[in-house]
């Protein structure tokens, strides 16, 4: 059997962010969030014995942990980059409708985890 799927996500995160300061210009950002995340617009094809298209659409409940270094790009610590690793575990059993001809997907499962590099660019806004 052969799948292609497309799926989108959008969640709504919260949870505790730490700062360790490393030197003056560069920190250890540790953080753990949770939240609520959205699947929609996902589409599976799949062929073989049967073939079709499924709609899935979901939610639940997700997750990441990870650790980003902080450098500062200038001496008024304005500018910032972060480089990181982060482990996300979210796994959504999406409702499947429409299109799916002849199989059954009740179990099916679409999963997000696994681990994520971050690359991130901060500009401060009226730090004062």
């Amino acid at each position: 059997m052969l799948f292609r799927s497309e799926q989108n996500t959008v969640g709504l995160l919260a949870g505790p962010r730490f700062l360790l300061p490393v030197t003056d210009g560069v920190n250890l950002d540790l953080y753990v969030q949770g939240g609520y995340y959205f699947l929609f617009g996902g589409v599976t094809n799949f062929s073989g014995n049967h073939s079709g298209t499924a709609y899935l659409d979901g939610s639940d409940f997700g997750g990441q942990a990870g650790l980003d270094v902080e450098a500062f790009l200038d001496d008024e610590k304005t500018w910032a980059l972060d480089l990181g690793v982060a482990y996300r575990r979210l796994v959504v059993n999406p409702t499947v409708h429409g299109g799916a001809s002849g199989y059954s997907l009740p179990g099916y499962q679409v999963d997000f985890s696994g681990f994520k590099s971050v690359l991130g660019f901060r500009f401060y806004v009226d730090k004062d």
